[in-house]
């Protein structure tokens, strides 16, 4: 998975090839009107898939406004 804002990668959670597998990123970000932030499937070959079968939905992803500026 990764954390992308505006197209544009700003991290990456990669994993190896077991079958318990966790990671996590935290990522400050200043934001300007009009970005827009998201996470995404990384997809690269030589790394594990962060998958998630029917009953194994645990992917989740927060945000908070720390400030307006």
């Amino acid at each position: 998975m990764e954390i992308v804002r505006n197209g544009i990668q700003l991290a990456a959670m990669f994993l190896d090839n077991d079958d318990y597998n966790m990671a996590s990123q935290t990522v400050l970000v200043v934001l300007q009107q009009g970005d827009r932030l998201w996470v995404r499937r990384f997809r690269d070959s030589g790394s594990a898939n962060l998958d998630a079968t029917p009953t194994q939905l645990y992917n989740t992803f927060s945000g908070v406004l720390l400030y307006e500026m």
